[in-house]
């Protein structure tokens, strides 16, 4: 039943490029290239997203309060939220001007947002991991774990903040649809 959940919340058509093992990395400014090209080619409704992982284990700090060592900080452009079926429970996605002016703003998944901000929505707050400081403007949906990924015990950065090799994630709908 998880695994049917997880594909059910992801939907159809979604895949990944990563470089293959032994291969030179992806690197920000070629997963952007590409998915400006597939958005250029693609027909309606398929969708590209540059996503990084900037490391895990990182603990984030707001306050008083701190996380456990378990959150994940993941870079993302702004099409990563729609291109992987991932909702907002508060506040807003991250935008083109977050990505291009490279502003210091995060989304944070609930069970952060719990830990640092109790029942509070922690929007307009400033946390701090290694990856720096950020201003919350979003609170991502609660997901559940998605094959290794818990998104709720994560936070997503602007990815140009973010170093190390890309991925890109991107969804055709019409795949998994019946002729």
């Amino acid at each position: 039943d998880r695994i049917v959940g997880s594909f059910n919340r992801m939907g159809t058509g979604l895949c990944s490029i990563r470089p293959k093992s032994g291969a030179p990395p992806l690197t920000r400014q070629q997963a952007a290239a590409f998915c400006q090209a597939w958005g250029a080619v693609a027909p309606d409704g398929v969708e590209a997203a540059a996503w990084s992982e900037a490391g895990t284990a990182a603990r984030v700090r707001s306050g008083g309060a701190a996380t456990d060592p378990v959150v994940d900080v993941y870079g993302c452009d702004p099409g990563y939220l729609s291109c992987n079926g991932v909702r907002l429970a508060q506040g807003r996605g991250l935008s083109v001007q977050d990505a291009e002016g490279r502003q210091p703003v995060v989304l944070l998944g609930d069970n952060v947002r719990r830990k640092l901000f109790g029942e509070g929505s922690g929007l307009g707050e400033w946390v701090s991991c290694p990856a720096g400081r950020f201003r919350v403007i979003g609170v991502l949906e609660r997901q559940g774990a998605m094959f290794g990924t818990h998104l709720d015990n994560a936070m997503l950065i602007p990815l140009d903040g973010v170093p190390g090799e890309c991925s890109v994630l991107f969804r055709i709908p019409s795949w998994g649809q019946a002729a």
